[in-house]
């Protein structure tokens, strides 16, 4: 058994406008911070689309007028989606709960990256367990093999807590640096006093550490 693999997707898209930043009078909703939660198809955790999206350009300047970025997050099936259904699709929910958001979006402004099981490099984007594999291969998976000789890093060996966030890649990577280092650690080498000659043999101390067996 493997430990399973998730498959999510990433759309940023650019907005004329940061209407969720306006006041009630002009939009007709109160001000919000860009973040959406819906039972449409972009619905927070536990929708069968899997859509969720925010607000990127948060505490960024405006380049051009009060143009801004949303992130628009799939996962599952969804993540699965070409990019220009999945923002028809977008487009559409939102202009159900917030027409005058809908209008904003600049499909022109576009950028995605598509973490699917045809992503040739990983497959997919970050390890997801299954039931029973949180406490199972998640406690297994950091484990070294060949005396510590074999280090296992990335997210998936960071445990439950940082698994799927960057900071487990890092701090798994550090902690199998760190074991690599105490394994391969060789003894302090003994101090060598220098000497310019060898009252014996007259030979320079650079040519006698170089001849020396002892040295």
């Amino acid at each position: 058994m493997s430990l399973a693999w998730a498959q999510h997707a990433k759309i940023m898209v650019g907005t004329t406008s940061r209407v969720w930043r306006k006041p009630a009078p002009e939009t007709g909703l109160p001000l919000s911070d860009g973040d959406i939660c819906s039972n449409l198809k972009f619905q927070d955790l536990g929708s069968s689309a899997g859509y969720d999206s925010w607000e990127t350009s948060a505490g960024q300047r405006p380049t051009v007028a009060e143009a801004g970025i949303l992130t628009l997050f799939l996962g599952g099936k969804a993540a699965q989606t070409k990019e220009k259904k999945a923002l028809a699709d977008f487009h559409d929910s939102l202009s159900q709960i917030w027409p005058k958001m809908a209008e904003s979006l600049d499909t022109a402004a576009v950028t995605s990256m598509f973490w699917d099981s045809n992503y040739r490099y990983t497959l997919g984007s970050y390890s997801a367990a299954k039931v029973g594999q949180y406490t199972t291969m998640f406690d297994e998976a950091w484990k070294p093999a060949l005396g510590g000789r074999l280090q296992f890093a990335g997210e998936h060996t960071s445990g439950a807590k940082y698994q799927g966030y960057m900071n487990g890649g890092v701090r798994s990577g550090n902690r199998a640096a760190r074991e690599l280092v105490k394994l391969m650690a060789l003894p302090p080498a003994k101090a060598v006093r220098p000497r310019l000659s060898s009252p014996a043999t007259g030979v320079s101390a650079c040519q006698e550490c170089q001849e020396s067996p002892s040295l």
